[in-house]
């Protein structure tokens, strides 16, 4: 018997940056409403997912020509947005990284390239990049949402000279776990009763998921294994029912079966086909076969 799965995976987790309007003294720093959205997958181990968005500084005629523009976190150890949120970085356009701990100033990053800034009253944007990494370790579940106050640590500089230094608030990351599924184990497989010796087998079947799993199940013949060549109505001698269970849940063929989440790290839950009679006996020669295909879709 073969036995096929499908899975569906949905939702988005969004980061967006709020406006914030902070004054300084020389260089007043504002952060404009570019796009900031991410669309991310906590189980996705192909590549970091990034968005931008975008610093305005200005400054008056006489005033400074550069700034050096970092970011800092509130916490003092692995930035994160949130306490348990996703790991985070930001990059500017040299791919310098410019998000810090808590108490990181400007002034101890030297290494970190000033933007020229021009001459007169200018205003000048600079593009700075989120990157939410691959995840590898942190077990998110779906729906949790997370908050990070984003700070800021900002040189002012003329001829390579740092005029004034400001520290201060600047915006929000906001981050929601969506609700997504893998499944592993995804190519067909055979479930194989032999010479009918056991009346169960069972399938161990690989999944990831960040919030419960919903299970569908067809069959091509009704839950029973038919004699090949038998055409319909089948009866007792040319035909073997079963039944199913699924992480030891009953498969019902319908409406939608529910089990409990398989984490990020992933879960393996076993698929068990029962033959209703037991030990089959009194049956027609030969083989007996039925095609099941089990849907995996994201719970909520």
């Amino acid at each position: 018997m073969r036995t096929m799965r499908k899975f569906a995976a949905a939702g988005a987790m969004s980061v967006a940056l709020l406006a914030a309007s902070p004054a300084m003294a020389v260089c007043a720093a504002t952060i404009s409403a570019s796009p900031a959205t991410l669309n991310y997958d906590p189980i996705k181990a192909v590549a970091a997912t990034t968005t931008t968005f975008t610093v305005t500084i200005s400054k008056g005629a006489n005033s400074d020509d550069a700034f050096r523009l970092i970011f800092t976190d509130s916490a003092t150890g692995t930035l994160r947005i949130g306490a348990a949120g996703p790991q985070y970085s930001i990059t500017n356009a040299n791919n310098q990284t410019v998000s810090f701990q808590s108490g990181t100033t400007a002034a101890g990053q030297p290494g970190i390239t000033a933007i020229a800034l021009g001459t007169g009253n200018v205003t000048t944007s600079a593009t700075f990049t989120v990157s939410l990494p691959v995840n590898t370790t942190t077990d998110f579940v779906g729906g949790n949402s997370f908050t990070e106050n984003l700070g800021y640590s900002l040189q002012c500089l003329k001829n390579n000279v740092v005029q004034t230094s400001a520290t201060g608030s600047l915006t929000s990351l906001n981050s929601t776990i969506t609700n997504v599924l893998s499944v592993v184990t995804a190519s067909p497989q055979t479930l194989d009763f032999g010479n009918f010796t056991s009346a169960t087998q069972t399938l161990q079947v690989g999944l990831k998921s960040t919030n419960s799993i919903n299970v569908a199940v067809s069959t091509l013949n009704s839950s029973t294994m038919v004699l090949a060549g038998a055409t319909p109505p089948y009866n007792t001698s040319n035909s073997i029912p079963y039944s199913m269970t699924f992480n030891g849940s009953t498969l019902s063929s319908s409406g939608t079966n529910n089990v409990a989440r398989a984490t990020v790290a992933g879960s393996t839950y076993p698929f068990v086909m029962s033959l209703t009679g037991g030990v089959p006996s009194g049956k027609l020669a030969g083989v007996y076969a039925d095609v099941i295909t089990l849907t995996f879709t994201p719970g909520i």
